[in-house]
C-alpha cells in the first residue's frame, strides 16, 4: 500500500490487527506526505515499531489517532511529544497502559484542538485531568474522557468549567460517579464556552432533570447530536421540551429513558426539520402508534 501510494496524506485503517512492525516501519520510509494517521486495533505493533515510526515520521504529523492497542507505552508517548510538538489531534482510546503518569507528557502538546483519552484500563483521576485541562484546555474543540470511571464532578467543575473556551464536541459517557447537580452546575455556569454541537453523556445513571434542562439552556440552540442513553430519571414533561429547545438536532439517542413516549417522538419530528435518527431502545412507552417521519 505505501509503495503504491506514496502521496497519501490521511491514512485511516479500521480493524487492522494484522499490521506488524514491518508494515509500520515501511510506512515511515515511504509515506513522505503523511499528515494524519488513524488506526483501530493495531494490536501486534510493538514498542520498537512505534518508536521507529515516530522518530522518522512524527514531525510532520498533525493527527495521531489510535484505538485499542496494548503495547503503546509511556516511552512511545515520550517519543511522540519529542518528535511531534505541533500535533493538533490526539486520540489514545482503549490504550492499555495509559494512566496518570502520562499527563506530564500530554501537557506539552500545547497546540491540541482535539483530545480523546477514553476507556483507559486504569482510570485517569480528577487531579490529573484538571492539571491537563489547566494547561491545554483553552484550545480544545473536541474532548472525550468517556470510560474513566473514577472521574467525579471535580472534573466538571474544576477542570472543564474554568479551562475550556472552544469546545464544540464533548463526550463524557460511562462515568458513573458524576451527578445531576454536577452536570447542572457545569452547564448553568459555562458562559465562557459556546453552545455545544455534539454531546455524549450516555450511561451516566445519576443525572436527571436538572442536568437535562441545564444542557438545553446552554447548548440547545446549537446541538446537532445528543446522546442521553440511560438517563432514566428525566420526566416526560421535561423531555417534551427537547424538540422545541433543540431544533437543529440531527441525531438523538435516549434509549432506556423511561419518560420517552409517542408524544416526545412527535415533538422531535415536528420541531427538528433535519432530524435523521432517533434511538429509543428500551423506551417502553413508545408504541406501534408512534408517528414516523414523512419522507418526500
Amino acid at each position: 500500500m505505501a509503495s503504491l501510494n506514496p502521496n497519501v496524506k490521511n491514512l485511516r485503517l479500521d480493524f487492522c490487527g494484522r499490521i506488524t512492525d514491518e508494515a509500520i516501519v515501511h510506512w515511515a520510509s515511504h509515506l513522505d506526505c503523511l499528515k494524519r494517521v488513524e488506526l483501530l486495533g493495531p494490536f501486534l505493533v510493538r514498542v520498537s515499531g512505534w518508536l521507529k515510526f515516530l522518530e522518522q515520521r512524527a514531525s510532520q504529523l498533525e493527527g495521531f489517532l489510535i484505538t485499542q492497542t496494548p503495547r503503546f507505552n509511556e516511552e512511545c508517548i515520550e517519543s511522540l511529544v519529542k518528535h511531534a510538538p505541533g500535533l493538533t489531534g490526539l486520540r489514545l482510546s482503549r490504550v492499555g497502559q495509559l494512566n496518570d503518569d502520562w499527563v506530564p507528557h500530554l501537557i506539552r502538546f500545547s497546540n491540541l484542538t482535539s483530545l480523546d483519552l477514553s476507556y483507559t484500563s486504569a482510570s485517569l483521576t480528577d487531579q490529573s485531568v484538571v492539571e491537563l485541562l489547566e494547561a491545554i484546555g483553552s484550545n480544545l474543540a473536541l474532548l472525550n474522557l468517556s470510560g474513566n470511571e473514577e472521574l467525579t464532578d471535580a472534573t466538571l467543575l474544576d477542570g472543564i468549567l474554568p479551562n475550556t473556551k472552544s469546545l464544540a464536541s464533548l463526550s463524557l459517557a460511562d462515568l458513573p460517579i458524576m451527578t445531576d447537580q454536577g452536570f447542572a452546575e457545569l452547564f448553568n455556569n459555562w458562559d465562557s464556552n459556546p453552545a455545544l454541537e455534539y454531546l455524549d453523556v450516555s450511561r451516566n445513571h445519576l443525572p436527571e432533570s436538572a442536568a437535562f434542562q441545564a444542557i438545553l439552556k446552554h447548548s440547545g440552540t446549537a446541538l446537532l447530536e445528543l446522546l442521553l442513553n440511560g438517563w432514566k430519571g428525566i420526566p416526560n414533561d421535561v423531555l417534551l421540551k427537547l424538540g422545541e429547545r433543540a431544533p437543529k438536532l440531527v441525531k438523538v439517542d435516549f434509549g432506556f429513558c423511561r419518560g420517552v413516549d409517542n408524544f416526545v417522538i412527535k415533538g422531535l419530528l415536528d420541531s427538528c426539520e433535519k432530524l435523521q435518527e432517533i434511538k429509543c431502545y428500551g423506551c417502553n412507552h413508545v408504541t406501534i402508534d408512534c408517528p414516523r417521519k414523512v419522507r418526500v
